[in-house]
């Protein structure tokens, strides 16, 4: 079974790993509180997530199928997924609701103005930018 680290807030001046660099998400006003939104960067699909002011973001598809998140509910600080039913800790991507069982992997975020930028692992060589 594949476990994620816990998502993880970054103030703007923190350090994230060397191989990871923040990149431009979706803008504030794109996720509303209780709306899930999906996001692409690079070639990865997330979805972004507007808990009371505090954005989170995970990887877009439930780790049980083959359906994407941003079309799924919140009920607090669960996300349950259309297509079964399971359930995730946004906060932690932990799976805590049946059939799901696989975590979901997290990515840190931050806030700068009106974007919402997310930690992705690099796309080019260490020291590039995308």
């Amino acid at each position: 079974m594949i476990m994620s680290e816990p998502a993880q807030r970054i103030e703007a001046d923190s350090e994230i790993p060397v191989d990871h660099e923040f990149l431009p998400a979706l803008s504030v006003s794109d996720v509303r509180p209780g709306q899930p939104k999906r996001a692409t960067i690079g070639d990865l699909e997330l979805t972004i997530y507007n808990l009371g002011g505090t954005f989170y973001a995970t990887e877009g598809y439930c780790t049980h199928g083959r359906a994407h998140l941003a079309e799924g509910y919140i009920d607090g600080t669960l996300i349950e997924c259309r297509m079964h039913g399971g359930t995730f800790d946004i906060c932690s991507g932990k799976a805590v609701g049946a059939p799901c069982t696989v975590d979901l992997k997290t990515y840190e975020v931050k806030v700068e103005g009106d974007r919402i930028l997310v930690a992705v692992p690099r796309q080019g060589p260490v020291g590039q930018n995308a």
